[in-house]
């Protein structure tokens, strides 16, 4: 996998560029010491061994800097690069950028990684993650009444991906991966960049919405699509956000899922004893999702209680 050849810190996306630009952000500083906390107490999430953190007292760019540097010489033996993995990254506006990767470029040969993914159903996923009660990123959404009518005014405000590159690229060499290619089995890109990889199991593709397979090492990717949208709400959305998709000529962009024919597929990759009991059936020897005896797997019971179950073992 490529976290093993990479140093992250302590957790995978720890969101310290975000912070360091807002800096006052009390709410930011509790996310970032939160995080760091329960990972000091439970262990990294990137299978390394961490000894160094970041210290918020007086915070900067340099801090920033300084604690990569930290990581840097600190780092297991096999992890040859550096990475914020941090998807707020995406949100940086285009100085701070510029300033932190020039900053950055003074100690390390920089280059940035931007992972593309179909920007409705990417805006999707990142707006239904908010929207979920276990979630505290997004609490302005609660001011809506239902996810569609957020959906309209969020995604009208979201960044395009070619202005992330064109601001990356003016500091630094700028590598775009397109993550639907990825999922296909398209992994030069990653094996350039970071050696020859192997990958965990994927619940993204294909694409089953909120029936994503319940593999439990990866909440992650199955805790965040709550709702499913119809074609014509991906339509409405891609209308929307128009200026996304200008530039790119990607196969499986610009088109709905349909999620009954994605979900009629069988699970692979995946061993039985590793998917949450009872939201699969078995016939004929093959694993299909199944969530009829489920009702309520969104509720914050459910995840929170399934997620700390992982760690008391």
């Amino acid at each position: 996998m490529v976290r093993h050849r990479v140093t992250s810190g302590v957790a995978k996306e720890h969101h310290l560029a975000d912070f360091t630009q807002h800096l006052g952000d009390e709410k930011k500083l509790e996310r970032c010491e939160a995080k760091i906390s329960w990972y000091q107490k439970f262990g990294s999430d990137s299978g390394e061994i961490v000894t160094s953190f970041p210290d918020f007292s007086n915070w900067s760019i340099q801090k920033y800097v300084d604690y990569y540097k930290s990581l840097w010489d600190s780092r297991g033996y096999g992890r040859d690069v550096l990475v914020d993995w941090s998807n707020s990254n995406y949100k940086l506006d285009a100085d701070f950028t510029q300033r932190l990767l020039r900053a950055l470029s003074k100690e390390f040969d920089v280059s940035a990684l931007i992972v593309c993914r179909d920007p409705v159903r990417r805006a999707w996923s990142w707006l239904n993650y908010g929207w979920n009660n276990y979630s505290k990123i997004l609490d302005d959404v609660k001011q809506f009444s239902d996810i569609h009518s957020a959906a309209k005014i969020k995604f009208s405000n979201l960044q395009p991906y070619h202005k992330v590159i064109e601001n990356a690229r003016k500091v630094c060499p700028v590598h775009v991966l397109i993550m639907e290619e990825v999922w296909a089995g398209k992994t030069q890109l990653l094996n350039e960049l970071f050696g020859q990889t192997e990958f965990a199991p994927n619940l993204y593709y294909p694409d089953r919405g909120n029936k994503a397979v319940r593999y439990q090492y990866q909440k992650d990717q199955w805790s965040s699509d709550q709702f499913n949208m119809t074609e014509k709400q991906y339509y409405e959305y891609k209308d929307i956000m128009s200026d996304h998709y200008e530039g790119w000529d990607v196969e499986e962009w610009g088109v709905p899922v349909n999620y009954e024919e994605t979900c009629s597929l069988p699970i692979t990759g995946i061993r039985e004893e590793n998917i949450k009991e009872g939201t699969y059936r078995k016939v004929d020897g093959k694993l299909y999702v199944d969530f009829t005896n489920h009702p309520g797997l969104y509720s914050t019971e459910y995840i929170d209680s399934y997620f700390w179950d992982r760690f008391s073992n």
